[in-house]
């Protein structure tokens, strides 16, 4: 007969090791579906939500160990236990979370630290199990922390300027991470390589907007939209520079009007800063 040791000290598997894992849930994603059943526009809109998720983020990137795997409404990210694998993984839900909520679509799940073994054909392991806690307890559209994570995050020495990424929630005193950290921090100074959010603030302010006053939704969703909205101005308001989300008579005029306050901005910019001489 055959026998398999049990002892873990002889069997080490370096396919199942620590990593940061985050589960993210997309919400609403049933009742899209069973509204995609019978409309057409409803299915584009769906396959627009699918299609944001699988353009989001790569597959893999072996400098960090991150993999990304995506089936129905769930998300799974994990990366190495690194300083560089916890950031590609927080970039990654800040960047599922704007365009998603862009697109009229929340988020809500957790990042913890375990034991996982992730590949394109297997995903299981403690640190799934963790992650994917924080998404079944319920409760607001956020990314909850684990205490792993939050020390990590208080300890690293992130660079100079780095916007504090974890918040505690308003509405059951929880860690969660500062998705909107970028949005909060935004002081529209033109720079290399930098995010314009001018014009996508006014975008998702009124998408918010409209999703957090629609009564044709359940009450349960729109109290998570509502949720949404508070944290949403609550974080724009710091700086004042972005568009919160409430009613406005035209949300078009004040795409127009931030679209020429970033042009005299980046002008402003541009006489400050003029090229020295010998640059192409």
């Amino acid at each position: 007969m055959m026998s398999i040791s049990l002892d873990s000290e002889n069997n080490t598997d370096p396919d199942y090791s620590d990593h940061y894992v985050a589960f993210l849930d997309v919400l609403g994603f049933s009742e899209l579906t069973r509204r995609a059943d019978a409309d057409p526009a409803w299915r584009a809109f769906l396959r627009q939500s699918i299609k944001i998720l699988n353009e989001t983020m790569p597959r893999e990137v072996e400098r960090t160990g991150f993999r990304f795997t995506q089936f129905s409404d769930s998300i799974v990210m994990s990366a190495a236990m690194t300083l560089d694998g916890l950031s590609i993984i927080i970039q990654g839900c800040q960047l599922l979370t704007h365009n998603l909520l862009g697109s009229g679509v929340l988020l809500r799940g957790g990042i913890a630290a375990g034991k996982l073994h992730h590949d394109a054909q297997m995903l299981f392991g403690a640190g799934l199990l963790d992650a994917y806690e924080f998404e079944r307890r319920g409760g607001p559209p956020h990314i909850s922390l684990s205490q792993a994570v939050v020390d990590v995050l208080y300890l690293a020495r992130l660079p100079v300027g780095t916007p504090n990424l974890v918040r505690e929630d308003p509405w059951d005193l929880t860690p969660m991470l500062h998705t909107l950290a970028d949005f909060e921090s935004y002081d529209g100074v033109p720079r290399v390589g930098g995010a314009i959010l001018d014009r996508k603030a006014v975008h998702i302010a009124a998408m918010i907007q409209h999703y957090a006053t629609d009564m044709s939704m359940l009450p349960s969703v729109r109290a998570k939209w509502r949720w949404q909205q508070d944290y949403w101005n609550r974080s724009v308001a710091v700086v004042g520079l972005l568009a919160r989300s409430e009613q406005r008579a035209d949300w078009n005029e004040l795409a127009q009007r931030s679209d020429e306050e970033t042009r005299r901005r980046t002008e402003q910019y541009n006489r400050d800063h003029p090229p020295k001489s010998g640059d192409g």
